[in-house]
């Protein structure tokens, strides 16, 4: 083999292992979550587990809310309750790169939440304050839960 090759298939090891890191190097165990490691920002956290159909309806919109106001002071919290530390992998690999993601496998933070279905999601103010909570995910809210963060994020 070559050096040119040998440097291409190197550069694209590379490229491809970033990709995967990117998209799981904000995971965190729930015990190390701290909520005001985001105060100023306008965060949402959203509860969700790898077998709940409406959660995975529900997180490639997150996903698509990141990318586009992530700039702006957007944080997504993607909370897992999978029991299962492998289960969410899959789904976590298609997350924007900047969303958080917790690993609740123990209910520690669900608990705190008093969560008792998912998915569930807390809207957050930049005061730290929350203004909303949505239980359940439909595609017909996509366009008023997008207005509610505008609204948040125009607000400094």
């Amino acid at each position: 083999m070559d050096r040119k090759t040998l440097i291409l298939i190197t550069l694209a090891l590379v490229a491809s292992l970033a990709s995967f890191a990117g998209a799981t190097e904000h995971v965190v165990p729930a015990a190390e979550f701290n909520l005001d490691d985001y105060a100023g920002k306008v965060v949402v956290v959203d509860f969700w587990a790898s077998w709940c159909p409406p959660c995975l309806k529900a997180m490639p919109f997150l996903s698509d809310m990141q990318a586009k106001y992530g700039e702006q002071g957007l944080v997504t919290i993607a909370v897992t309750v999978d029991q299962d530390p492998k289960a969410p992998g899959k789904m976590i690999a298609t997350l924007q790169d900047d969303i958080i993601v917790v690993r609740d496998h123990e209910g520690l933070l669900a608990r705190q939440y008093k969560i008792s279905s998912i998915p569930a999601a807390f809207v957050i103010d930049r005061e730290g304050n929350t203004v909303s909570t949505h239980v359940g995910f439909q595609d017909s809210e996509k366009k008023g839960r997008e207005e509610e963060l505008v609204k948040l994020l125009a607000v400094e």
